[in-house]
């Protein structure tokens, strides 16, 4: 595998994001492109020429591998700081989910990346700002703000959520214990009008969900 040494970031990227894009799992070959790209990205001349496109489709593509390489995404964040006014909604969103798939909760990173969301949020598809909230959850932090903010763009298009953003949805409110009531009675209604369409895992997935609140309630009394 030494050849991926001479390949450009792009070239990088595009290589481990194919073999992740059809699940190809090579120990190998990720072995190798995780070390190179965490060198080039490293050294001052190369890591400029990494974009935003290239760091998001390379976390995206370790992740989808179920890749953790610590030294590699901590050289991603590094990298994506400097340019996070540059990502657009679908990179960033992929790379917060790539972080927590792999978790890799560099929480300066989220809250780094929380403003940007926030700016970039009326431009997010459902499945972006699903899998942001998602990402947030599963790394256990909690900006109020988004949530919010979510919360009032998906009350606006709950009736268009497909099976799997409803129930992730829910599963991030409830794992992160952020209450919004007119969200948990959207969701229900959603949840009540598609429960044909339901999968096993999606309806085990919200029952949890509002059981984790009911528990809280109980315990706190409210």
């Amino acid at each position: 595998m030494d050849s991926v040494d001479g390949f450009i970031p792009q070239g990088l990227s595009n290589v481990i994001w194919a073999f992740a894009t059809l699940v190809l799992v090579d120990p190998k070959l990720q072995r190798a492109v995780a070390e190179t790209t965490t060198r080039k990205m490293s050294t001052a001349v190369t890591a400029a020429i990494f974009n935003p496109q290239n760091l998001a489709n390379t976390a995206w593509a370790f992740a989808r591998l179920f890749c953790r390489d610590d030294a590699l995404f901590g050289q991603i964040a590094q990298l994506a700081e400097g340019q996070m006014d540059d990502f657009s909604f679908q990179n960033l969103s992929n790379t917060l989910w790539a972080f927590a798939k792999v978790k890799h909760d560099d929480l300066t990173f989220f809250e780094m990346t929380s403003e940007h969301v926030l700016g970039l949020l009326p431009e997010f598809s459902i499945q972006a700002a699903v899998n942001s909230v998602w990402a947030m959850a599963e790394v256990s932090y909690h900006n109020h703000e988004v949530f919010e903010r979510v919360a009032e763009e998906a009350m606006k298009a709950s009736d268009n959520y497909n099976p799997q953003d409803l129930s992730n949805l829910i599963w991030s409110f409830a794992e992160i214990l952020h209450e919004n009531e007119k969200l948990l009675r959207s969701i229900a209604k959603t949840t009540r009008s598609k429960v044909e369409s339901l999968r096993c895992q999606h309806l085990a997935c919200v029952a949890w969900s509002y059981a984790h609140f009911v528990e809280r309630w109980t315990q706190t009394g409210t």
